[in-house]
């Protein structure tokens, strides 16, 4: 069974909130941020076709055969969703070869680094994408949203990705 409990406290607007990698999947899956002029972190176009399907129970990335279009190419693999870049290494997906489909790499803040470094066990360089600045609310309403949602038992129909 696949670990994604791994919580953060990360800045809010009313100070430090504690966020949960499952959550930053959940923005992955619902596509819930504005998909206007996607780039990665080294400026390639991106567009999103298809998420992928989201992994919840086997080992391996976090999202199964994702759709995308980068620089204008389609292509197909998986997606890895972290908190910040650094935690492809920290996690040694570097090192897993489970982790060798792996095309695009999410993380919740964009790189401090200026070096990219996220390989693949191969050495295949993978695109990362900051999802950061492209939410359309903060993470705390995010977050009200989803307790909402959990107690009352219900999926809201409002759009997301306004």
């Amino acid at each position: 069974m696949r670990d994604t409990q791994i919580v953060r406290e990360v800045p809010g607007l009313y100070g430090s909130i504690k966020v949960d990698e499952k959550t930053i999947q959940k923005i992955w899956a619902e596509q819930n941020f504005n998909q206007l002029k996607l780039k990665t972190e080294l400026g390639e176009k991106l567009k999103i076709l298809s998420p992928g399907t989201w992994n919840q129970t086997e080992e391996g990335p976090d999202f199964k055969n994702a759709h995308l279009v980068l620089n204008r190419k389609e292509i197909r693999g998986d997606v890895e969703i972290h908190f910040h870049s650094e935690d492809w290494r920290k996690h040694r997906h570097n090192e897993d070869s489970n982790y060798n489909r792996v095309i695009l790499h999410v993380t919740l803040f964009p790189s401090k680094a200026k070096a990219r470094d996220t390989k693949t066990k191969g050495g295949k360089i993978i695109p990362q994408f900051s999802l950061l600045q492209h939410l359309t609310q903060s993470l705390e309403e995010l977050l009200e949203a989803q307790a909402i949602e959990s107690l009352a038992g219900y999926k809201s129909n409002l759009p997301k990705n306004l």
